[in-house]
């Protein structure tokens, strides 16, 4: 039903236009108005991944508008980025199913693992985060040679031998550096819980998400 709202009533602004700002697919809504996804979509296969994404946060968006009040509806980031990787998940399924033939399987399998690249993204820019913190913490000088050599010991401890040059000073491209990543990893992680359960599981599992999907950020436990 909601996808419905979504895809019948304007509310996805999909390709690139003279006045439109290009940009990544993201989602905006207030509550009590349905929300608005806007992406610059190429029809290329990661667009379809973007668009799914999205439509993760604004179904979600939709669904805790229906059953929270103004105080608790919003979810947070943790919350809310489990139901757009959930998305992503199924649609990699539902790909794989209706592929013809091996070098479309094999496409969509690279977009998949591209994607899972991000998992790691997200824990390296956390575990600096808290290294830089903890240096901070423990008053040491915090200068550019200083987070230089921590970009290049965390990337060495994560990447190891598999890249042969890594750019230490690349730390400087970070916009801020606060703790938000790991919420991008430990969503993700419960994304593929969730996701096992409802495709191996009862009508009870598929319908524990559903609660989740209209809880909010009314709870801060939820049992899985």
């Amino acid at each position: 039903k909601n996808l419905d709202i979504m895809l019948n009533n304007h509310r996805i602004d999909v390709y690139e236009s003279n006045s439109k700002i290009s940009t990544i697919a993201y989602t905006t809504y207030i509550y009590g108005i349905t929300p608005y996804i806007l992406t610059t979509y190429g029809d290329k296969l990661m667009d379809m991944y973007d668009l799914i994404h999205e439509l993760g946060h604004a179904v979600h968006a939709m669904m805790s508008m229906e059953n929270q009040p103004l105080s608790d509806y919003e979810p947070t980031i943790f919350k809310d980025e489990i139901t757009s990787t959930i998305n992503e998940l199924f649609l990699t399924d539902y790909l794989l199913k209706q592929a013809q033939k091996p070098e479309d399987k094999i496409n969509v399998l690279e977009t998949a693992i591209k994607n899972m690249g991000y998992y790691y993204k997200q824990a390296f820019n956390a575990d600096f985060a808290y290294q830089l913190y903890l240096a901070i913490e423990s008053e040491e000088p915090v200068t550019a040679d200083f987070l230089d050599e921590l970009y290049l010991r965390i990337s060495n401890s994560f990447y190891g031998k598999s890249k042969l040059e890594i750019n230490s000073s690349k730390w400087t491209k970070y916009g801020m550096i606060d703790f938000y990543n790991y919420k991008y990893v430990t969503s993700m992680t419960v994304a593929l819980i969730f996701h096992d359960r409802i495709l191996h599981g009862s009508e009870q599992e598929l319908s524990k998400y559903l609660d989740f999907l209209k809880s909010g950020s009314n709870n801060y436990v939820f049992t899985f």
